[in-house]
């Protein structure tokens, strides 16, 4: 997972040099993007191809830590 938020990181700082980039449109996102990105690729090497699995399985491991 540190792995992954890494290069989500890596990612975000080679494309911002080039052009403003932003993932979440919220004003005061409780999130990065490079948290997103970090959660989105995490599940879908887990397997969770769909958006909906993501969420329900974001949902449930955050409801812990929030």
């Amino acid at each position: 997972l540190i792995y992954i938020y890494f290069n989500a990181c890596e990612f975000i700082s080679q494309l911002a040099s080039h052009k403003y980039f932003r993932i979440i449109q919220n004003s005061s996102p409780t999130f990065t993007g490079k948290e997103v990105i970090t959660i989105y690729v995490f599940e879908i090497l887990q397997n969770m191809r769909t958006v909906k699995s993501i969420h329900s399985y974001i949902k449930i491991y955050l409801h812990f830590y929030l």
